[in-house]
């Protein structure tokens, strides 16, 4: 979707692209990012993080952390309730998000 958005298929061309890393991706994942990257520089691809969330986790089960967010774990009766989207995802965009807005207020 992002070599479609930079070419402009969809209107507008973004400032720039964020991934928002749970520090436990599956490796191709990682490669993937980097391939990207290097795909569409000098295109920003902004990487932002909460932390790694199986190592939260680990730590969590361990005493060593009060919360942990709820994983996408699924039973004999369905999907659990999730917060880990949340925590580790949509919360560390709308941090970027805000700051490029203010970056953005500041130069004008």
């Amino acid at each position: 979707m992002l070599l479609r958005a930079i070419a402009g298929d969809f209107g507008d061309i973004p400032d720039f692209a964020i991934f928002a890393d749970t520090g436990c991706e599956p490796s191709y994942v990682y490669d993937y990012i980097e391939w990207l990257k290097k795909e569409v520089a000098p295109f920003e691809i902004v990487t932002v993080t909460a932390g790694d969330l199986l190592q939260d986790t680990i730590e969590y089960i361990n005493g060593k952390r009060n919360r942990v967010a709820q994983l996408p774990l699924r039973t004999m009766s369905g999907l659990l309730p999730r917060q880990c989207t949340y925590d580790y995802k949509i919360r560390q965009c709308a941090n970027i998000l805000d700051r490029s807005e203010i970056l953005e207020c500041g130069s004008e």
